[in-house]
């Protein structure tokens, strides 16, 4: 998203002032994996299983692996340490939307159960 601001100095200012601070950089790579996680279990009809864990783990790293990439190739950033680091903050958000997705099934059936 940072490669936006190329095209738009308000949006610069306002990405600079919204994801300048690191913990926001993480919360916000957090939030996305476990997002593709839920996604990933929802649209593949998976099973809460070892084999689906690493399903979306693997995808994570891929699709993590895939935007650092390009943060380094857009210049964005240079391959470091926080590379690795953003990799694994995507496997921790990775694995929260798995537990999301173990929970909201459980209370799905545990509702359906009820009625």
């Amino acid at each position: 998203m940072a490669w936006l601001g190329n095209f738009s100095e308000k949006f610069q200012q306002m990405f600079n002032t919204l994801f300048s601070p690191e913990w926001m950089h993480w919360i916000m790579h957090a939030l996305l994996y476990a997002a593709l996680a839920v996604l990933i279990m929802i649209v593949f009809e998976r099973p809460l299983t070892k084999s689906s864990l690493g399903l979306v783990l693997v995808t994570t790293l891929i699709v993590g692996g895939l935007q650092e990439g390009w943060q380094v190739l857009s210049g964005v950033q240079i391959l470091r340490w926080n590379t690795v680091f953003d990799l694994g903050v995507d496997m921790l958000g990775a694995l929260i939307g798995f537990g999301l997705s173990y929970w909201l099934r459980t209370k799905s059936r545990a509702y359906c159960a009820s009625k």
